[in-house]
């Protein structure tokens, strides 16, 4: 092989395999959900790794599909075959078109400009914000936004947060719960009123599951700690329609500070239930709180921090619940 059909295929073949590999340790649950070694190395990283840098090396699968590009017309026993490069060369404009159609003409449309109105501490470590949206804008619940705040004190990166509201009775005012955890978190309760929020979104898909699923499978909600955020939005949404069972669990009872407001949710609704608890519920625990029809029928919603949340999953499967019942959002990025 010439020294230019070697080199674009190399390169091409160790930004693949960097890809994956990146992507496998910082932007999926595979390897840091499972091992807890890999998740205190990924928290240190991500000082240095953030989302924007993340979405940047993203873009180098560019530089590779360029160099795949280059390294097959090098090669003048391929090259000459006309049919097959034309072809393949259509495929290769074909993808990027897709790409750009996509990224720049579909997503685009799904920035969303909103104003902070309302800032509320729930307890020390956790602040409630309320964001006013257009009002012919929708969303289903349950679903979550990549939010950037225009404020020259906070960083001006994307994060992602969840819809703690419900779409049919909060209209345009979207709520979101933040941990001030990081150095991004944390400044978000010195915003100030009227700041200038951009929203990409919604993506999500539990409301997509509720709906599709029958009316008469009861929907339980487990959220643990802040996790709770989306489950509120599913509980507000059907509570009234639906038979819905609301599981919370706490770091302490400072962190509880839904409590009251899902105990008046249940008095309110006949077909709404409720158990919380300051730390996790033990097996025995969710044996009892947990109907025979919500354990044969039920569809289960559980979000929470990733490691926890898989042995939450564990607990629920030795209890009889199929898998294909439960359906989760991991707290990782």
């Amino acid at each position: 092989m010439h020294t230019e059909i070697r080199l674009t295929g190399e390169w091409a073949w160790y930004l693949a395999v960097f890809g994956i590999a990146y992507a496998s340790f910082f932007m999926s649950g595979w390897l840091v959900d499972r091992m807890p070694v890999a998740k205190r190395l990924k928290d240190r990283l991500q000082i240095f790794f953030k989302h924007e840098l993340s979405v940047w090396i993203h873009r180098l699968h560019f530089v590779m599909i360029g160099l795949v590009w280059l390294h097959v017309h090098f090669i003048n026993r391929i090259a000459i075959l006309t049919p097959f490069m034309i072809l393949f060369d259509l495929y290769t404009v074909y993808f990027l078109a897709c790409y750009v159609w996509q990224k720049y003409i579909v997503d685009f449309g799904s920035l969303v400009q909103g104003e902070l109105i309302a800032s509320t501490s729930l307890s020390p470590t956790v602040q409630e914000l309320q964001i006013k949206v257009p009002k012919d804008h929708h969303y289903q619940a349950g679903d979550f936004y990549f939010m950037r705040f225009k404020d020259i004190r906070i960083s001006n990166e994307k994060h992602p947060f969840s819809v703690a509201s419900a779409p049919s009775k909060d209209g345009n005012i979207l709520t979101f719960i933040i941990q001030g955890l990081g150095e991004f978190t944390k400044k978000v309760t010195n915003l100030p009123i009227g700041t200038q929020v951009e929203l990409e979104g919604p993506f999500g898909r539990f409301g997509s599951i509720v709906e599709e699923s029958s009316v008469k499978r009861p929907i339980i909600l487990y959220g643990l700690g802040t996790g709770i955020a989306p489950l509120k939005s599913i509980a507000d949404e059907y509570s009234g329609k639906r038979s819905v069972h609301i599981i919370w669990s706490g770091k302490n009872e400072q962190e509880m500070y839904y409590q009251e407001y899902f105990e008046t949710l249940t008095q309110e609704n006949q077909l709404t239930s409720y158990h919380g608890k300051a730390h996790r519920f033990t097996k025995e625990e969710l044996g009892e709180i947990l109907s025979a029809k919500e354990m044969r029928q039920g569809l289960f919603f559980i979000v929470g921090g990733a490691q926890t949340l898989l042995k939450v999953e564990k607990t629920l499967i030795t209890l009889g619940i199929s898998k294909n019942r439960i359906h989760d959002e991991r707290l990782t990025m």
